[in-house]
């Protein structure tokens, strides 16, 4: 059995195969800076814009004086300048809410910027309904 006999151009063959098996593994590592379409500034602009009392949140949705309103994973939700998960959100709150109607179902919140919070208020979640 012979050893390993470099000849020329086996070395760049080998780094390219290697480079190849590894790519998948850069990619991983890549950011796609590029805003979601979602979360262009002309959608929160064109949505309708409400200060409502935000009673009750559920992962899903908020109820802000007698309407429900969808979350998404779009939703932003801001309170002063930091931006802030549905997790993280304080009710029952005052809030400016942007908003969007949907067809046949709930508006779907754009953007809730939070601006005042009841003294009891905390983040625990209400059971959703059953619909």
């Amino acid at each position: 059995m012979k050893g390993w006999i470099f000849q020329s151009g086996r070395p760049l063959a080998l780094a390219v195969g290697v480079f190849i098996l590894l790519m998948p593994t850069f990619a991983v590592f890549a950011q796609d800076d590029a805003p979601p379409p979602y979360m262009a500034p002309e959608r929160i602009l064109s949505a309708l814009q409400k200060e409502v009392t935000i009673q009750v949140k559920t992962p899903v949705d908020v109820l802000a004086d007698r309407a429900r309103y969808a979350v998404t994973p779009a939703t932003i939700i801001t309170m002063g300048d930091d931006t802030l998960p549905l997790s993280d959100m304080l009710v029952p709150c005052k809030a400016m809410i942007y908003y969007e109607k949907r067809k046949n179902q709930d508006s779907e919140a754009v953007k809730i910027k939070i601006l005042d919070f009841a003294v009891g208020a905390d983040t625990e979640w209400a059971v959703p309904s059953p619909e």
